[in-house]
């Protein structure tokens, strides 16, 4: 639908304007380089790490700080007057509340009360969170949580149990807050019930507790038809950005050199996006989501491959747009990510809390882990393809990097954590992501495969949150990014001369201890030929059949 919308947009723009400059990125990160410093030590990329990138200086230099820098002139990008989440009346939409989400209260509130969760107001009676690994809690024959914001007209309501439930939620619906009339009767699902509310032309609900037990749930899942103004106040636009930069970036702006872009971005506040509940499988129709993002695959014609291109509303880039987070590819018959796609700057590292994990409302619950999802070797944990640590700069971007579509197993002390081999090639990729954009897109292989050393890790499923999960045999991370003689040069502006990339690809098998060499790597030809994966097709200049292993530090 999304993909429709801007394919329509873009095409009206051209028909009006003529050409349409290509778009340089979401206000692409090779401008933020900061020559007057960059932002704090280094990020542990280890699956559980926190630290962020929380020292440095936020400077940078003409411009940047309070009062921020006028860029250049810059080019409206690709679908540039497109907003990316348009409210169109009828079109579903849901709202997951989860132990994860911002506002919940930590002690019963014994009266109604109004609480904020996720930016949507609801009143809250005997329901709070005690402990995340518990779930929401709802106190027996009273707890209740009930919609004071209006979404739309009510679809449908599901809940997943969480923690030692027991009891039983009701759902009453109506046309007032806090309705007790009209009681909805629940079908059971593999973690709960669902509440279907179609029959019905209600806006107002109150998920209660009317049981003789206490209730725990790890979900909410509120599923609404859009009216015709945006609750959620509409994000920014998905295209259009300066590769100028703008003129005044606001007070607490997080620097850039001269042209700004995206560092200068305030991290404001703002509410969850709204993500489609039934997400078709492969929207892409064979080609690159949109221009202007380097780190972008193309996207295949596979009904396996599921994809979601998540950005935030509580970090802006310098247009005011909702700042990009990553692209998934996940597949629904390894219930694993086949790759996901990000860039990689100190902009999006800082002091946000870590999240718990949860499912990607962008794509089918039915074919990610539960939540809460237990693995069924205690040999693997779980995995973030793009780091915890890489996303800690705003509550929703630490949420949505704990998606299951970001996660795959993976051996926990052998490979993933201190001293494993993947955690100490994700330590050395950290090394160059501090000044110009590193774009990166970090991938996983299920056949059987042999590395230089002769290791080996066999095909294999592990339970995995109710799902047969593969276990990766192998991990890669394709790398992009200038090299020293064009720093703060957009990549799309540089020859083959003055861009790096490479591959590393890592066995699953691969003994702990293991450092990074030049054994590890190959060209992103290679790469392509080996997983099927066609990468960074927006920077059409990318030496992609050779590298140096000089370049990044072997």
């Amino acid at each position: 639908m999304k993909r429709l919308f801007m394919l329509l947009l873009a095409v009206s723009l051209v028909c009006a304007c003529g050409t349409v400059e290509p778009l340089p990125g979401e206000d692409d990160k090779d401008k933020i380089e900061n020559e007057g410093g960059d932002q704090g030590g280094d990020n542990d990329g280890s699956e559980d790490d926190g630290s962020g990138n929380e020292g440095g200086d936020q400077g940078g230099n003409e411009g940047g700080n309070e009062g921020g820098n006028t860029g250049g002139e810059g080019s409206e990008g690709e679908g540039g007057s497109g907003d990316e989440d348009v409210n169109v009346p009828g079109e579903r939409a849901m709202i997951v509340i989860t132990t994860a989400s911002e506002g919940w209260c930590t002690s019963y509130p014994t009266s109604q009360s109004a609480y904020t969760i996720d930016g949507y107001e609801y009143y809250l009676l005997n329901a709070a969170i005690f402990s995340e690994s518990n779930g929401m809690q709802f106190k027996k024959q009273t707890g209740y949580i009930a919609n004071k914001s209006v979404f739309g007209t009510l679809v449908s309501v599901e809940v997943v149990k969480g923690g030692a439930h027991s009891g039983k939620m009701s759902l009453f619906i109506g046309d007032s807050e806090v309705p007790t009339s009209t009681e909805i009767t629940p079908t059971e699902t593999a973690n709960g019930y669902l509440f279907d509310c179609t029959a019905h032309n209600a806006k107002y609900f109150k998920l209660a507790n009317n049981s003789s037990s206490v209730v725990y749930l790890s979900e909410i899942r509120i599923t609404y038809l859009k009216s015709g103004n945006n609750p959620e106040g509409g994000s920014g636009n998905e295209g259009g950005s300066d590769d100028g930069g703008n003129t005044g970036g606001g007070e607490g702006d997080q620097g850039g050199n001269e042209g700004g872009n995206e560092g200068e971005g305030d991290q404001g506040g703002g509410s969850t996006p709204t993500p489609d509940p039934t997400p078709d499988p492969n929207p892409s129709t064979g080609g690159v989501y949109r221009s202007g993002w380097a780190e972008l695959p193309v996207e295949t014609d596979n009904p396996d491959y599921y994809y979601a291109h998540h950005t935030v509303t509580d970090v802006k880039n310098s247009k005011g747009e909702n700042a990009r987070n990553y692209t998934v590819c996940y597949s629904a018959n390894h219930h694993c990510p086949v790759w996901v796609a990000a860039p990689r700057h100190a902009f999006w590292t800082g002091s946000a809390g870590k999240a718990g994990y949860s499912v990607d409302p962008d794509i089918p619950s039915s074919i990610q882990p539960c939540s809460g999802a237990d693995i069924g070797n205690s040999s693997y944990n779980r995995g973030h393809m793009l780091g915890n640590s890489d996303r800690s700069r705003s509550s929703q971007m630490r949420r949505q990097v704990s998606y299951y579509t970001n996660i795959a197993l993976q051996h926990m002390t052998q490979f993933n954590t201190g001293g494993g081999a993947w955690n100490n090639l994700e330590n050395h990729i950290d090394t160059f992501a501090k000044s110009d954009t590193l774009y990166m897109v970090v991938g996983s292989y299920f056949d059987a495969w042999t590395d230089k050393y002769g290791n080996s890790k066999p095909v294999s499923r592990v339970d995995f949150g109710g799902r047969d999960s593969s276990v990766p045999t192998m991990f890669w991370a394709a790398l992009l990014r200038t090299k020293e003689s064009a720093k703060g040069k957009a990549v799309w502006n540089c020859t083959a001369d003055e861009l790096r990339c490479a591959a590393f690809v890592i066995s699953h098998a691969m003994p702990k201890g293991h450092e990074p060499a030049a054994k590890d790597m190959i060209s992103i030809s290679e790469l392509e030929d080996l997983v099927g994966v066609t990468l960074f097709p927006n920077v059409p200049n990318a030496p992609k059949s050779t590298y140096k292993a000089s370049d990044w530090g072997l």
